[in-house]
């Protein structure tokens, strides 16, 4: 994980790492409840909707750990969050802002993940 110092200028623009890490798992959830509206009226051989419909239910999982890692401190748990939602963007690759927007938030989340999180459970 990032954890060098030529990152942490990054660290505070917008918004503090726990906000953008907040965003980001709730980004996940959202894009994951319009998928499965979209899903549901799309029209797609039965294999590619089988493993959409299991990418898009892994998306949520993802999201899901990845608000509980944020508001609970559970480190595992936000990395396990952030590794799970990466398969989502890059199925729908079609939708390019998905996998631009999951590749800034996976960077910034994994700095939250290596300057917060690893360490405050690391003093547990």
């Amino acid at each position: 994980m990032c954890s060098c110092d030529s990152c942490e200028c990054m660290d505070y623009v917008c918004c503090t790492p726990r906000g953008k890490a907040v965003f980001f798992s709730l980004w996940t959830i959202v894009n994951s409840a319009i998928a499965i509206a979209f899903l549901s009226y799309a029209d797609g051989s039965a294999w590619y909707m089988y493993i959409s419909y299991a990418v898009t239910a892994l998306h949520v999982l993802g999201g899901i750990l990845l608000l509980l890692g944020v508001l609970r401190h559970w480190a595992k748990c936000f990395l396990t969050g952030i590794i799970i939602s990466s398969f989502f963007p890059y199925w729908f690759i079609y939708f390019i802002y998905l996998a631009v927007v999951q590749l800034i938030f996976t960077i910034t989340s994994c700095r939250y993940y290596s300057t917060v999180l690893k360490k405050s459970s690391d003093n547990h």
